[in-house]
C-alpha cells in the first residue's frame, strides 16, 4: 500500500480504487473541513463527488462534536449517499447514526397533504400537533417519553442505515409519524441527509435544528447540485396572492363567523382590483411600490398592517383546526412577507389566464437576493462544500450566496476521454423571439432531422420553452420516422417515469425525446451507455424578459456590476450545460452534443461553455456526426 492509498483509508474512502481526479477532490475536501473553510467546487459527472466529500466529512465528525448535513434537491441523490455510508460502515467497521429527510409533507402519512403548498402544510402540521389531533404524531410519545412502538422501531433503525422511503414504510406499518421518528434518529446522528428547504428557509431551519438537537456552528454542510441553490432559495422566499385567493379568504372569514375580518379582507380585495384597474390596464405586468400597497390597505381598513397581520394569522390557526388550508392565514403570511422584506425583493402585479380559472391577477413578492437566507448559514457553519457539475463561474456563486470569507474555489475537468464526446456548434438557425415562426421552425426541424438520422440510437432534443418545442414538433414529426416522446408541461412523477422507461426501451431502435432545457428531463435523468447517444440543444434558453428578470438584472448590476451576466446569460447557459450533461455518464459512454443556434458562437455565450469541451463550429453537422459514430461503433467491434 503506497502513501496515498494509506491516506485515502484514513479518510474512510469506501471503494477499492480511487478514480481519476477523485483523489485530489478527496484530499482537498479533507483540507477544507480540517481548516473550517468553504469550498465551491465545479466537479463534472464521473469524478465520484459524493464519496470524495462524505468520507472526509464523516471522519471529521466521528473525531469531534461536529456532524455532517448533506443537502440535495434530488431524491435520487439520497440513495447514493445512503449506499456510500453503508459501504463505509461495512468496510471500516465504524458505528454512526444516520437520519434521512425529504420534504416534510412528502413524509407525512395523512392522505391528500401532497396537494398543499409547503407553507400551508407546515401551518397545518403545527396546528394538528399543538391540538393533539394527529394520531401519527400522538403515537410517537406517551407524555414526555417515547411510546413502546416508537422505541421498538428506533432500536431497529439504529442498527442499520435506512433510506427515508424505507423509514416511511416502517412507520406506516406502526402508524407512527415518519418525520418525528427521523428527528429522534437525528438527535444521535453523525450524518443527516435533507432538502435545501430544511436549511435555507429560516423558520424551518430553526425548528429543524432544535428538533434534531443540532447547532449550525457544529455543522459540516455539503450542498449538492449547488448550481440550483440561488434560484431555489429565491423561490422559497417568494410569495404571492391573487384576487381568487382573496375572494376565498373573504368567504372563509365569513363562514367561520369573523364578520369584521371578512369585511376588512373585502376592502383589501377592492383595493387590489383598483390597482389592477389603475395600474395594469392593458399591460401584462407592472411594478407595485411597497409603501403604496401598505398605505392603501391601512387607509381602507383603518388599522395598522401589523395588527391586520396578527389577526389574520390567529384566524388562520383557528381555521386549520377544522380544515387543512386557510386562505386567511395565507393572506397573513403574504402581508408579513410584504411588510418585512424591504430590500432584495421585486413587487409585481401580473395578469394571468388559465384554461380552468379564466383571467385572474397575481400580486407577487419576488425574492431577488438568495443571500438574504444563505449568508447567515455559510457564516455560521463549521465548514461547507458546495459542488455541482455546472458550478461555473465559481466566483459568481460566492457572490450570489453572500460567501465572502474563508472561501476557496476549484474547477475540475471532466474525467472522461475527450475523444468519446463530439461537441458541435451549428450557427445556422436561432430561436430569437423576432425570428420565431413557421419559416424558422421549419428550418430548425429540417436541421434536427438531418442530424438525428445519422445517430444510431436515442436522441434527446431540448428547447428553450414548451411553446417553441411544440412549434417545431409539428414540422419535425412530418420528417421523422422514429418514435417521438414528448415532455409536457405539468406531467406527474408517474407520467415522467413512464416516458423515461419507454425511452430506454427504445434504445436499440432509436427514439427522439422532445424536452425543455431547465425542466425535468434536461436536469434530472441519468441515461448511461446506449440509452442516450446524442443531445441537441436548440436555442439559448433565456428567461422571458419580464419584469422579474429585469429587476434581477438591475439588482445584480447595482450590487455586483454584472447584472446582464448574473441575471440573464449565465443562468441560461447553465441550463445548456446541464442538458448536455445527460450524455456520457461513465468512462465507456460516448455521444454527440450539438448546440443549434447562431448565438452559441457569440462571445458572451461561448465563454460560458466548459473549458474542457473540444468544440467544433460547423454548418454541416450531419457529416461529422455520421463519421464520429461510425468510428466509435467500429472501435466497439474491435
Amino acid at each position: 500500500m503506497n502513501m496515498l492509498e494509506s491516506e485515502y483509508r484514513k479518510l474512510l474512502f469506501p471503494f477499492p480504487t480511487v478514480r481519476k481526479i477523485q483523489g485530489d477532490f478527496l484530499l482537498k475536501s479533507n483540507d477544507i473541513i480540517e481548516n473550517s473553510q468553504i469550498l465551491i467546487a465545479h466537479a463534472p459527472t464521473g469524478i465520484g463527488k459524493t464519496a470524495a466529500v462524505i468520507a472526509p466529512a464523516l471522519k471529521n465528525a466521528l473525531e469531534s462534536d461536529n456532524f455532517v448535513l448533506f443537502v440535495t434537491p434530488k431524491h435520487t441523490q439520497h440513495y447514493i449517499v445512503i449506499e456510500t455510508l453503508k459501504r463505509i460502515k461495512s468496510k471500516y467497521k465504524v458505528n454512526f447514526g444516520v437520519s434521512d429527510f425529504i420534504g416534510k409533507k412528502w413524509m407525512c402519512l395523512l392522505p391528500g397533504v401532497d396537494r398543499l403548498s409547503s407553507r400551508d402544510f407546515n401551518e397545518l402540521c403545527k396546528d394538528l400537533k399543538r391540538d393533539e389531533r394527529c394520531n401519527f404524531f400522538n403515537k410517537v410519545r406517551k407524555g414526555d417519553k417515547l411510546s413502546r412502538e416508537a422505541s421498538s422501531l428506533l432500536k431497529k433503525l439504529r442498527k442499520g442505515i435506512f433510506h427515508v422511503e424505507e423509514i416511511c414504510k416502517f412507520c406506516k406499518e406502526k402508524e407512527l409519524c415518519p418525520y418525528e421518528i427521523c428527528c429522534e434518529l437525528g438527535k444521535e446522528a453523525k450524518v443527516i441527509i435533507a432538502d435545501y428547504y430544511h436549511v435555507f428557509e429560516p423558520n424551518v431551519r430553526k425548528a429543524f435544528f432544535i428538533k434534531n438537537k443540532k447547532e449550525l456552528e457544529n455543522c459540516i454542510l455539503i450542498v449538492d447540485e449547488a448550481h440550483a441553490l440561488p434560484s431555489r432559495v429565491r423561490k422559497i422566499l417568494s410569495m404571492n396572492i391573487s384576487n381568487l385567493s382573496l375572494r376565498r379568504a373573504v368567504k372563509e372569514a365569513e363562514r367561520f363567523g369573523f364578520v369584521k375580518v371578512s369585511r376588512d379582507i373585502g376592502k383589501i380585495l377592492d383595493f387590489f382590483l383598483e390597482l389592477v384597474k389603475d395600474k395594469l390596464r392593458d399591460k401584462e405586468e407592472v411594478f407595485v411600490r411597497r409603501e403604496e400597497f401598505i398605505k392603501g390597505i391601512e387607509e381602507r381598513c383603518e388599522e395598522s398592517l401589523q395588527d391586520l397581520i396578527d389577526m389574520f394569522n390567529l384566524i388562520g390557526d383557528e381555521v386549520r383546526e377544522v380544515k387543512r388550508r386557510s386562505y386567511v392565514g395565507k393572506l397573513g403570511n403574504f402581508l408579513e412577507s410584504w411588510y418585512n422584506q424591504i430590500e432584495g425583493f421585486a413587487k409585481i402585479l401580473r395578469r394571468r389566464v388559465s384554461p380552468m380559472l379564466g383571467e385572474f391577477f397575481l400580486l407577487s413578492n419576488k425574492c431577488l437576493d438568495p443571500s438574504l437566507a444563505t449568508k447567515e448559514v455559510f457564516e455560521r457553519v463549521k465548514s461547507s462544500i458546495l459542488m455541482s457539475g455546472t458550478l461555473t463561474p465559481t466566483r459568481m456563486y460566492a457572490k450570489l450566496l453572500g460567501i465572502e470569507e474563508r472561501v476557496e474555489f476549484v474547477e475540475y475537468p471532466s474525467p472522461f476521454p475527450k475523444e468519446n464526446r463530439l461537441v458541435l456548434i451549428v450557427p445556422e438557425t436561432t430561436t430569437k423571439f423576432k425570428r420565431r415562426g413557421e419559416i424558422e421552425y421549419r428550418r430548425i426541424a429540417r436541421k434536427c432531422w438531418e442530424i438525428v438520422r445519422e445517430i444510431p440510437g436515442n436522441v434527446a432534443i431540448f428547447f428553450p420553452s414548451y411553446e417553441v418545442k411544440d412549434g417545431i414538433l409539428q414540422f419535425f414529426s412530418r420528417l421523422c420516422d422514429r418514435e417521438i416522446l414528448v415532455e409536457k408541461k405539468g406531467m406527474s412523477k408517474v407520467e415522467r417515469m413512464e416516458l423515461y422507461h419507454r425511452f430506454k426501451e427504445l434504445a436499440s431502435k432509436g427514439a427522439v425525446l422532445f424536452g425543455v432545457a431547465g425542466a425535468s428531463f434536461a436536469e434530472g435523468i441519468d441515461l448511461s451507455g446506449r440509452n442516450l447517444l446524442s443531445v441537441i440543444v436548440v436555442g439559448v434558453p433565456l428567461e422571458k424578459p419580464n419584469l422579474e428578470v429585469q429587476a434581477l438584472i438591475d439588482y445584480y448590476e447595482e450590487k455586483f456590476g454584472a447584472g446582464w451576466n448574473f441575471g440573464y446569460i449565465f443562468p441560461a447557459m447553465i441550463k445548456v450545460v446541464q442538458a448536455a450533461g445527460r450524455l456520457i455518464r461513465s468512462e465507456r459512454d460516448f455521444g454527440a452534443v450539438i448546440l443549434l443556434d447562431e448565438r452559441f458562437v457569440w462571445r458572451n455565450y461561448y465563454k460560458c461553455l466548459p473549458k474542457d469541451w473540444k468544440i467544433q463550429v460547423t454548418k454541416n453537422p450531419e457529416k461529422l456526426v455520421k463519421k464520429f459514430f461510425e468510428r466509435k461503433l467500429k472501435e466497439l467491434e474491435e
